[in-house]
């Protein structure tokens, strides 16, 4: 799945679906830096959507989360 869309973002940088799989599924792998990079990325193609907002702000408390245990 990850190289997979890995691929489609390749070939299309602003593809949605690829970027909320692939950042659900670093963001699962307790990856929530690169994770939230590519929520953003979502956030971007469409920042109306409340469930891409949503999802964004909560890996921003994860990756945050992350930061203040790890030092």
């Amino acid at each position: 799945a990850e190289a997979t869309a890995r691929q489609l973002l390749a070939a299309r940088p602003d593809h949605l679906p690829a970027l909320e799989a692939l950042a659900g599924l670093l963001q699962q792998r307790g990856q929530p830096a690169e994770a939230l990079a590519l929520w953003r990325r979502a956030l971007a193609v469409n920042p109306l959507d409340r469930r891409v907002r949503g999802l964004t702000a909560f890996c921003t408390l994860s990756a945050a989360r992350r930061l203040l245990v790890d030092g």
